[in-house]
Formats: C-alpha cells, structure tokens, sequence
C-alpha cells in the first residue's frame, strides 16, 4: 500500500482471494486504480500451505506462487510502498457466529539491488 495512502500510487495484491476460491495476485494500474493491469489466478486452494512472493522492482512486478511464475506487470508502482497484511470482506459483514483463522509462517521484505 501507498505510504502517502493514496490509491492512485498503485496497490498490489498478492495473495488474495476468496477463501472457499483460488488464490489470486491483483496488481491495480499505476494512476486509474479501479482498473486491474494483471489478475493473476493460481487455481490454488487456500487449504493447504503455499509461499506466495511479490517481485516488485522498476519497470515489473511479477507474482509467484509455490516458484511457479503467475505472471507479469509491466505497470508497476514507483511510489514508495509498505506491506499490509490483512484480513477482509466484499463490504458484508459476516455472521455473529463465523469463525476462522489465517495462519502465516513467515514473511520477509528484501531490498531491491540490480
């Protein structure tokens, strides 16, 4: 997410996805956010245990999942950014009574160096 919080700067989304769906990479275009330069769809369940990876560096960003490439934008944010990660809805609030986890491992941010 933009670290001046402006959508415009791009947004990058990865993984995402409803949890009873596959997950997904979003990347919204640079400048007309409302728009999607690349949706990426793993066909992967959210079931089991994935490592999913953003290569995010001038000129592309790329999503991964398991190794496996999902593909590639060449519109890529050049705004400075900051990782979020976050739970959500569509904007319907579920059930009192809905319960779930999302357990993460491990995350790690390494600085881009050609």
């Amino acid at each position: 997410w933009s670290d001046r919080n402006d959508w415009n700067d791009g947004e990058i989304d990865m993984p995402e996805g409803d949890r009873d769906g596959t997950i997904h990479g979003y990347n919204h275009c640079v400048g007309n956010p409302r728009s999607n330069c690349m949706v990426a769809n793993s066909n992967a369940a959210w079931t089991a245990w994935h490592t999913a990876t953003v290569e995010w560096k001038p000129g592309s960003v790329t999503f991964f999942l398991d190794g496996k490439s999902l593909g590639t934008s060449t519109n890529s944010p050049t705004a400075a950014m900051h990782m979020v990660l976050q739970t959500c809805t569509t904007g319907t609030k579920p059930a009192a009574t809905t319960a779930g986890h999302v357990q993460i491992d491990w995350v790690t941010i390494d600085t881009y160096a050609p």
